[in-house]
């Protein structure tokens, strides 16, 4: 097998050059027939940027697995070529309104693919940072005939997300997602939002305060074993943690998934959303239909889906039996009358969306499983940067400490409460900070529904997609003073351009849930930061040199941090 793939090693690399001389004949017969179309569509210019680009990505590694691909690809380039010729026309319009659109050199068929050509998540990550720090701004690529124009300007994106024409989001990008909730809809999620907006209004987020405390308790628990000064990836448990917290809020239960270790539900949270980056770095993608099939013949993921789904139909059946007969069960597993609860307001979303009774079992289920996975996610991720930012810049993490002093006075541990949270300022401007430089949603998709010019002049054509790259939005430099800089002190009254900073996203279909998101946050940061020490061994490098974007922003050798119990004279008296 090593001379197999040696031999297709060294075969791969005389590609580019082997076809950039085929190119030259192509142009140069094409020259001499007077073929406008054609020549005025490629150049021996082009070829050779495109080459280079290919050559580049040999770079990344040859493996006969990841590329035994390229020799059927650039066998059908050629013989579908004349093919092209007449899909062309179909292009034109498109082609001709974004004519004047910065990007990279384009091929026939295979339009922008060469350029991440076997990149992983990692390298698929810097090539739309190089892109962006290269082209400005606004960037178009090609996947196909699928125009994707990437936006990190605050000017743009809010054209686009005050647009109320163009609201919708990518199918493509949704049908990843695996549900089609409010996160990934189009037509339904107006209706729904309404309902879930009241779940999460901010006249009853009180309400979750002992979910977030009971789980946060449980994970601070969890991790004393190993606050020994070992190294370890913090995610898993505080993902768990958030797990447990946005079951409980959504379903009224919880899948105890820190206690018992329910590693197949947590293993689904942790690998859901991971694909979107597939449509640009993998040649085979260039067709949507091609991706369904691929993802049909994926039996692992189909289990996971499954499980995951018959999870929550468990759920919303017993929570149908449970309204039908007027009884449920609290908190200590008693049987509370329907009507005594409700007054209560112990009311999770999966009530308010039978009581509603307007939505299908499916559409509940939908709900359910998109605001369980991106909920759990974001959360998680806002959580594990923070600490891991708070290991390396320690004079931050003492300030929050003093903070929580002064909040909890003598008894540092007790249970935190709606009114403490409003009191941690430090704390909320420290998370606010991490998600500007660490955006849990890097990439935001919208279905361009009709032309729309942008205030530089560029033009958003019909049945293109818009991508936001918030992630370069907010180290933009003329929006943030030393934008690479962790600088909490930025968001204790400063301004800055209102699209600017969108870590929720913005416009109509901005996060329902971002306030019950900071206070979840805000509850498990103070838990754990009132009972440890973080310390981060690699530095911010250890970050930024291992990011990766898919659907969420997460580093690829997760989040290693090491964890130090605080002395009891420590949390009882001033240090």
């Amino acid at each position: 097998m090593d001379n197999i793939s040696f031999i297709s090693s060294e075969i791969l690399k005389e590609l580019p050059h082997v076809l950039e001389s085929w190119w030259k004949i192509i142009v140069t017969v094409a020259n001499q027939v007077n073929s406008g179309l054609f020549t005025n569509f490629v150049s021996s210019r082009v070829w050779s940027e495109v080459a280079s680009g290919y050559v580049k990505s040999l770079g990344h590694g040859i493996n006969i697995y990841s590329t035994w691909w390229t020799v059927p690809i650039i066998l059908l380039f050629t013989v579908s070529l004349p093919l092209y010729l007449v899909h062309y026309r179909t292009q034109k319009r498109l082609r001709t309104i974004t004519s004047n659109l910065p990007g990279p050199s384009t091929l026939p068929i295979l339009s922008n693919v060469s350029a991440f050509t076997g990149c992983n998540f990692v390298q698929f990550f810097q090539e739309l940072v190089e892109a962006i720090n290269k082209y400005g701004p606004v960037v178009r690529f090609w996947k196909g005939d699928k125009l994707y124009v990437v936006l990190s300007n605050a000017e743009s994106i809010e054209t686009l997300l005050t647009n109320k024409a163009l609201n919708k989001k990518n199918t493509f990008v949704s049908s990843i997602a695996s549900s089609n909730g409010i996160v990934t809809s189009g037509d339904k999620w107006k209706n729904h939002r309404r309902i879930i907006s009241s779940t999460f209004n901010s006249n009853v987020l009180d309400q979750f305060m002992g979910n977030f405390v009971e789980n946060s308790s449980i994970l601070t628990r969890k991790l004393k074993s190993l606050a020994g000064g070992c190294i370890v990836d913090i995610y898993p448990f505080v993902c768990a943690c958030a797990l447990d917290v946005m079951c409980e809020a959504t379903m009224g239960t919880n899948v105890n998934s820190q206690m018992e270790g329910n590693g197949v539900f947590v293993k689904i949270l942790l690998c859901a959303m991971e694909e979107v980056g597939e449509t640009f770095k993998k040649p085979w993608t260039i067709e949507d239909w091609i991706h369904y099939g691929k993802k049909r013949n994926e039996k692992d993921k189909e289990i996971c889906a499954k499980y995951f789904h018959g999870v929550v139909d468990k759920v919303i059946e017993d929570k149908l039996e449970s309204h039908r007969n007027g009884f449920r069960q609290n908190r200590d597993g008693k049987q509370v009358e329907y009507l005594q609860w409700i007054r209560g307001k112990e009311m999770c979303l999966l009530d308010l969306l039978i009581q509603d009774a307007k939505l299908s079992l499916d559409d509940i289920r939908d709900e359910l499983c998109t605001l369980i996975v991106t909920g759990t996610r974001v959360t998680a991720l806002t959580c594990c940067y923070v600490l891991s930012l708070l290991g390396v810049y320690e004079e931050a993490q003492d300030r929050i400490f003093e903070e929580q002093k002064n909040i909890f006075g003598e008894d540092i541990l007790r249970a935190a409460t709606s009114s403490d949270l409003s009191s941690m300022k430090y704390l909320e401007q420290v998370i606010k900070e991490t998600m500007r430089l660490y955006p849990p949603v890097p990439l935001l998709f919208r279905e361009i529904e009709e032309d729309t010019q942008l205030e530089n002049g560029y033009i958003l054509p019909k049945d293109s997609c818009a991508v936001i790259f918030s992630y370069m939005t907010h180290r933009n430099s003329a929006y943030f003073s030393d934008p690479e800089s962790f600088s909490p002190e930025r968001f204790s009254g400063g301004s800055h351009p209102p699209y600017a900073y969108i870590p929720f996203g913005g416009g109509s279909r901005i996060c329902v849930a971002y306030k019950y998101g900071m206070m979840e946050a805000k509850t498990i940061l103070s838990a754990v930061l009132r009972a440890y020490r973080i310390r981060t061994p690699g530095g911010v490098t250890s970050l930024d040199r291992n990011l990766q974007a898919g659907v969420v922003l997460t580093p690829a050798n997760g989040f290693s941090v090491q964890l130090f119990q605080r002395p009891v004279s420590m949390i009882s008296n001033d240090s």
